[in-house]
């Protein structure tokens, strides 16, 4: 072989290596784009990019829900009648952790007497978890043991004053809509509306500023958590009409 061929064939070879070099760094450069194209998108649909936090109407409602709920007392004012949703069954599994307790308790023979362990046990509970708020449930449990009340009227007026101070008792769309905006299908209407309709529909400024004054009026100092979560909605959606 010639030192011509030689030469030609050298020539041949480096193109041949750098264009399969050339062709492996295309093809790197393509896949690492794609990749963080496709990250971007992900990142940007999860709302890291612009400082996006997602926070939608329907999640404020239930958190609304939640801390409306702790404020048993100021809801008792309201709504009367939502103690008597407070069960003998959840008086049971306070006072046992048997749901039946109390149920079983009332088919005993006329004229049977709770023991005064038990009713202790009851006291101790009461106290243990409510405090000072617990103070008529322990007189009504004297009540009873000084045989100046019936059983029954004894697990009534205990589960009614639960239901006052518990705040295991639901709020529910009626109670939450005359609480936050004076009308009790505004809440049950607008959930139905996200649901149903328009799942992005969110509050106004008016109707959030209405709420605000409400809560206020209700609750006074102990609205700060609830009203926490109106500013935190309102920060969240700086999209939010002036107007319904």
């Amino acid at each position: 072989m010639t030192k011509e061929d030689n030469n030609r064939k050298e020539r041949k070879l480096d193109c041949s290596i750098d264009e399969f070099c050339y062709r492996d760094i295309n093809e790197g450069s393509r896949w690492i784009e794609s990749h963080i194209d496709l990250s971007s998108k992900k990142c940007e649909n999860n709302g890291f990019y612009q400082g996006k936090v997602n926070y939608p109407t329907l999640k404020l409602i239930e958190d609304l829900r939640k801390a409306l709920r702790r404020h048993s007392e100021e809801l008792a004012l309201i709504f009367p009648n939502r103690v008597k949703k407070y069960s003998y069954k959840k008086l049971s599994i306070l006072w046992t952790d048997y749901e039946n307790f109390i149920k079983n308790l009332k088919r005993r023979r006329s004229g049977y007497k709770i023991e005064s362990e038990m009713l202790d046990i009851l006291r101790r509970k009461l106290t243990n978890r409510f405090g000072d708020k617990s103070n008529k449930c322990s007189k009504t449990i004297q009540l009873y043991y000084d045989n100046e009340i019936t059983m029954n009227q004894f697990f009534d007026i205990v589960t009614f004053e639960m239901g006052r101070i518990s705040g295991e008792i639901e709020v529910t769309d009626e109670e939450m809509g005359v609480v936050l905006q004076g009308t009790k299908s505004y809440i049950h209407d607008k959930i139905h509306l996200i649901r149903t309709k328009y799942p992005k529909c969110k509050f106004s400024l008016e109707r959030l500023n209405y709420m605000e004054k409400n809560i206020k009026l209700i609750l006074g100092e102990n609205s700060k958590k609830i009203l926490a979560l109106i500013h935190k909605y309102r920060d969240l959606n700086p999209d939010l009409k002036l107007y319904p």
